[in-house]
């Protein structure tokens, strides 16, 4: 199986939006490992050390070799936050009224078996053998269902494209057809960053392109140093059409093959490095439209309901 996908699903747990950070009980440190305990209470949730393990040793099992990872307590709070993150998103979720019905949750499991070449039974066997059960790969991809929707949701209430900005672009003839897949790693900056804090962010992020210019996983890199909300899905930013790419990478993105890297390229919110991972051409999809007519006549205080339906009829006989 593909192997972002094999750990994009395995991650699933782990979600993929930026959420801000909110009340959740962290009880990380202490006592006996023997013991399945909490380490975390989000609302009325909690996440079990064993939820913990089995995330943090699915990354290593992807990008693990070669000490390219974090030290281990480093990642297990990344994955912690993560997973606290993704817990809170579902509860949102469902909060709001987002439900995804049985048809629709086995159509986008058909879809995303189809774009990788195999089988539903096939993907479920692959991550079964990764460790993953199907009850448990079932529900992580419901709950990556109702994160996207929620995503989706969100950002059509933040956006409001008036017809003026649309006709606008369609005249400057700046839209580009096709997709892309991009990989990202951002080193962050505060507000108001002072210039010791930018010259650290720069250094910090010109150690992770020596280490990818130098052999080093870019997955395995994005964990490593990124700050972004996708570091651990290896900086995974998914397909997306060339006008849904920030306006900061467009130019970096039309110059790069598929497998390069960019240069590191400053941003108003920090350093940043990109890779293409893939593009591909938009799917075309053939649509019926219709072209019609209408003739109505209103029934009002001086005409009929009888009147008006008798009108149309003799209009009907006309044209037949």
């Amino acid at each position: 199986m593909n192997r972002s996908l094999l750990a994009s699903l395995l991650m699933m747990g782990l979600g993929l939006l930026a959420a801000p950070r909110a009340p959740a009980q962290v009880l990380l440190p202490e006592s006996d490992d023997s013991l399945d305990r909490i380490v975390a209470v989000v609302n009325d949730d909690v996440i079990l050390k064993s939820e913990l393990d089995r995330a943090i040793t699915n990354i290593e099992a992807q990008y693990g070799a070669g000490g390219q990872l974090p030290p281990r307590d480093v990642l297990a709070k990344q994955v912690l936050q993560r997973l606290i993150t993704l817990q809170l998103q579902v509860q949102r979720a469902n909060d709001t009224g987002i439900r995804i019905s049985d048809a629709e949750f086995q159509q986008s499991l058909a879809r995303l078996a189809e774009q990788n070449g195999i089988t539903v039974e096939q993907m479920a066997a692959s991550l079964q053998q990764q460790g993953l059960s199907p009850d448990e790969f079932r529900r992580a991809f419901r709950d990556e269902l109702l994160t996207q929707r929620l995503r989706q949701r969100y950002t059509q209430s933040q956006v409001n494209v008036t017809d003026t900005e649309i006709e606008n672009l369609l005249a400057s003839g700046t839209l580009k057809g096709g997709e892309v897949r991009l990989a990202h790693i951002v080193v962050s900056l505060p507000e108001n960053a002072n210039e010791e804090q930018v010259a650290a962010a720069a250094a910090k992020l010109e150690a992770a392109a020596r280490e990818i210019a130098g052999g080093a996983d870019f997955a395995a890199t994005a964990i490593k140093y990124s700050d972004g909300p996708q570091a651990l899905e290896g900086g995974d930013l998914g397909w997306r059409s060339y006008d849904e790419v920030p306006e900061l990478f467009t130019d970096a993105v039309g110059t790069l093959a598929k497998g390069e890297v960019s240069r590191p390229m400053r941003g108003p919110s920090g350093f940043h490095l990109l890779k293409l991972v893939d593009q591909r051409d938009s799917e075309q999809e053939m649509a019926q439209e219709y072209h019609a007519r209408h003739v109505l006549v209103r029934s009002t205080e001086l005409v009929t309901e009888e009147e008006a339906e008798k009108t149309i009829r003799d209009l009907y006989e006309r044209l037949r």
